[in-house]
């Protein structure tokens, strides 16, 4: 099972994003909706933070090509062939995608 069927990012709100050229990685930050996941339960916390990071990147791109992050909701996450990603999320005024292509995607929670 990989980390999207296992989780349901939908919802959930990108805070940040970096990528580090050096070691070709990206990193999204993410508010994420516990509440949203067939297996929380009412004790734990309904929002966490966490981050998907994504290893050896050999490309990915925005668009448009002008994008804010700024706790923009993520409607719909797709995987295609050969190890792409698309992430749709909305901004404000508009619907935009983040298409990434890596050959490793984690998930990792943040610790306070």
């Amino acid at each position: 099972m990989d980390i999207f069927d296992k989780y349901n990012f939908h919802d959930s709100l990108i805070q940040h994003i970096e990528y580090f050229p050096l070691k070709k990685n990206l990193i999204i930050d993410i508010e994420f909706c516990n509440w949203c996941q067939s297996f929380y339960t009412k004790n734990e916390p309904e929002i966490r933070e966490g981050r998907l990071i994504f290893d050896n990147v050999s490309f990915f791109q925005f668009i448009p090509a002008t994008v804010k992050i700024n706790n923009n909701e993520i409607l719909e996450i797709h995987k295609k062939e050969k190890n792409i990603i698309e992430i749709v999320f909305y901004n404000i005024t508009d619907v935009q995608l983040l298409i990434i292509k890596s050959s490793n995607i984690y998930w990792q929670w943040r610790t306070e």
